[in-house]
């Protein structure tokens, strides 16, 4: 099964940066990386990958303003998912969004 972001070399690293470049590419890529940060997650093995995402997309959709239902999504998925969780402890956005989110996707572990 191939994903919509992935491309014909299936290699995790390719995986991952398709994933990024197809995430920034769309026009409303928070609502985008939502649902496809939970798709993504259950092909996602290496725990640097996980730290990839974690560090980079799930980080920049936390600290660009998301919105109660992002959060709400995130929280959601954190909860489903072991490699999410492990990817939103790469996340560094403490500082960055409401002390309450803060604490709310803190409960999943400190960071990395």
């Amino acid at each position: 099964m191939m994903w919509m972001w992935q491309n014909d070399d299936d290699s995790e690293p390719s995986r991952i940066l398709a994933f990024n470049r197809w995430l920034w590419n769309e026009d409303d890529w928070r609502w985008n990386s939502c649902h496809a940060f939970i798709s993504a997650m259950l092909t996602i093995s290496a725990i640097e990958s996980l730290a990839y995402l974690g560090a980079g997309p799930v980080q920049d959709l936390l600290c660009c303003g998301g919105s109660d239902v992002v959060i709400d999504r995130v929280e959601g998925a954190a909860v489903r998912n072991r490699n999410f969780r492990k990817a939103l402890r790469c996340a560094w956005f403490d500082e960055r969004v409401a002390p309450a989110v803060a604490e709310r996707l803190r409960r999943f572990g400190d960071p990395y």
